[in-house]
């Protein structure tokens, strides 16, 4: 249920209902290119960033929880999505 969204959001198409798969945004110019990054451990490409320099003490532990919350969150909100 969920690769199809995730398509979809991936790729700015309509996922379901009688649009599904029609774009859902058209860009008519070219975004600006953002300044490349100069941080160790930190990279942009294609659309992406990646920062791995990010870390926290074992000891701080609501920290780490939000580190863990942040990578392992889903593409989608789950709880936005319901069935009708």
């Amino acid at each position: 249920m969920l690769a199809p969204l995730q398509v979809a959001s991936c790729t700015y198409r309509i996922a379901f209902g009688p649009r599904s798969g029609r774009k859902l945004l058209s860009l008519r110019t070219a975004a600006s290119r953002a300044a490349p990054m100069t941080q160790a451990l930190c990279a942009n490409a294609h659309g992406f960033s990646l920062h791995a320099a990010v870390r926290c003490a074992a000891e701080r532990r609501s920290e780490l929880e939000h580190l863990c919350r942040y990578i392992t969150r889903p593409a989608i909100a789950n709880e936005r999505l319901r069935i009708r």
